[in-house]
């Protein structure tokens, strides 16, 4: 009786001991996983501030191309030719990708 009661003690301590374990190791992993929730939060956030950001300087690159044409119409020549070229070819290969 004394060895039976022995092994229930037993297998009740290593019940606990494992329970205790997996308490420990469930608050860092838990706390590790709210991080990452809000790091990709804060990715999706980065990211769409970029497209917002790409978006407004391809914009504001047309009105620069619309000031140089302007210029360009009043008789400006040189760099204005040049880079109003420049700007239409970046603009072009921005729209194929």
């Amino acid at each position: 009786m004394t060895h039976h009661t022995l092994e229930m003690a037993a297998i009740v301590a290593a019940i606990l001991t494992l329970g205790g374990g997996l308490v420990a190791i469930y608050k860092p992993i838990r706390k590790l996983l709210g991080r990452l929730e809000t790091l990709e939060a804060e990715l999706e956030k980065q990211q769409t501030e970029v497209m917002t950001s790409k978006d407004a300087r391809v914009v504001l690159l047309g009105g620069v191309l619309a000031c140089l044409e302007g210029l360009q119409e009043q008789g400006c020549n040189g760099s204005v030719v040049e880079t109003s070229a420049v700007i239409r070819q970046f603009l072009l290969e921005q729209a194929r990708k």
